[in-house]
């Protein structure tokens, strides 16, 4: 049972592998810190910016170039809100459009 169960792991493992390889290699982001998914086919990545990564035609679409500290979506996946050091800015999900932005 527990060489069904390690096999069953190591097989997800392995399938999920490629698709991480993916995002690590198009979203660029130095020092991720928070990711939320802004729908079934797109990826907010934060960190040293913020990339859009679209898992359909394996591209990232940067919005923002400063240091993110968290990433939030609200509960509908239509907006979404980034927390930098000096402002918080909130974009639309589906077109990555910047909607507002407050300085701290």
């Amino acid at each position: 049972m527990k060489r069904i169960c390690f096999l069953f792991f190591m097989t997800a493992f392995v399938i999920s592998m490629p698709a991480m390889d993916s995002v690590i290699k198009f979203t660029d982001i130095k020092n991720p810190v928070s990711i939320a998914y802004l729908d079934n086919n797109r990826l907010a990545v934060a960190g040293d910016g913020c990339i859009i990564f679209n898992f359909i035609d394996n591209k990232g679409k940067r919005i923002n170039k400063h240091k993110i500290f968290n990433v939030t979506v609200n509960k509908d996946h239509t907006r979404f809100a980034l927390l930098g050091e000096k402002n918080l800015t909130v974009y639309s999900a589906l077109t990555g459009k910047k909607l507002a932005k407050k300085k701290a």
